[in-house]
C-alpha cells in the first residue's frame, strides 16, 4: 500500500497474536495520513477476575468436550497485552493519537495517527458493562514496567 493510502484500519482479536506488535503498528502508521483512525480491539492480559475465570473455565470445557489445542482461549489471554501496554506500543510505533480504552476482559484502541479526536467513537457494549475513554498516557507514552524505553 501507499504512503497514507488508508483511512481507516481495523483490527480484531489479532494484536496478541502479532510476533511482533510495534512493526506492525509502524505500517498502520505509513498508511495511515494524519486524520486516519485506527480502531484495534483485542483480549487484555489484566482482565477482571470473573471474566479470567470463565475464560479458563471455557478452556477446560474445549480442551475435553472439543479437543482445541493449545489451552485456547487461555493462551491468547496470556499473549495479550494490558491497556498500558498496548497504549505504549501504539506510542512507540509513532501513533500520538491513539489512546486506550478498557473493558471487563478486552482493551479498545482507538484515535488517529497524530492527534485525539474530537468526539469518541461509538462501541460496541453489554448490557451492564462500561468503558474507561480516559487517556492512560496521552501522546507521551512510557514504558510499562520493566519495558524498555523507546
Amino acid at each position: 500500500l501507499r504512503e497514507e493510502s488508508v483511512d481507516l484500519v481495523v483490527a480484531t482479536l489479532a494484536l496478541h497474536h502479532w510476533r511482533d506488535g510495534e512493526a506492525v503498528l509502524r505500517e498502520v502508521r505509513r498508511v495511515l495520513p494524519a486524520s486516519g483512525q485506527l480502531l484495534l480491539f483485542d483480549l487484555r492480559r489484566d482482565m477482571a477476575l470473573p471474566v479470567w475465570l470463565l475464560m479458563h473455565l471455557v478452556t477446560l470445557f474445549l480442551g475435553r468436550i472439543a479437543r482445541v489445542p493449545g489451552g485456547e482461549p487461555a493462551a491468547s489471554v496470556a499473549s495479550a497485552y494490558t491497556p498500558a501496554e498496548a497504549e505504549w506500543l501504539a506510542g512507540r510505533a509513532g501513533l500520538r493519537g491513539v489512546f486506550a480504552r478498557r473493558g471487563l476482559g478486552w482493551l479498545w484502541l482507538d484515535g488517529t495517527r497524530d492527534r485525539q479526536p474530537a468526539a469518541s467513537p461509538p462501541v460496541p457494549r453489554h448490557s451492564g458493562e462500561s468503558m474507561s475513554r480516559t487517556p492512560i498516557r496521552g501522546g507521551n507514552p512510557r514504558p510499562p514496567a520493566g519495558a524498555e524505553g523507546p
